[in-house]
């Protein structure tokens, strides 16, 4: 699975631009790249734009992810250190906006 760390714009040194998208919650590439050169730059800043609109979507679903996995772990006692963590993840979970909700349920095949 590519994570968000992974989603590069542009490879063979810069010449061509990637066309990412999320398909089933997942970032890909199902469409041909665009050449730097040969792209109006107009096209070319719109890509880049969506590019960065996949990113983000999909480090949100990853922090929502991880957020679930340590939150669904039992609840630390007050006195461990642990529970601070444990309770950023629970507020992480709980404030994720329908469209993260939505990824997460389509990676998981709950969608």
């Amino acid at each position: 699975m590519i994570r968000s760390t992974e989603i590069m714009d542009t490879y063979a040194d810069g010449r061509y631009l990637r066309r990412w998208s999320i398909v089933d919650g997942r970032a890909r590439c199902l469409d041909d790249a665009y050449s730097m050169a040969d792209t109006d730059p107009a096209v070319r800043d719109a890509q880049l734009a969506a590019n960065a609109a996949v990113r983000t979507a999909i480090a949100a679903v990853e922090a929502y992810e991880a957020a679930l996995a340590l939150a669904g772990q039992e609840e630390p006692p007050a006195h461990d250190p642990a529970r601070a963590d444990w309770e950023s993840a629970v507020a992480v979970a709980a404030a994720a906006d329908s469209a993260t909700v939505a990824l997460h349920l389509a990676r998981s095949g709950e969608a």
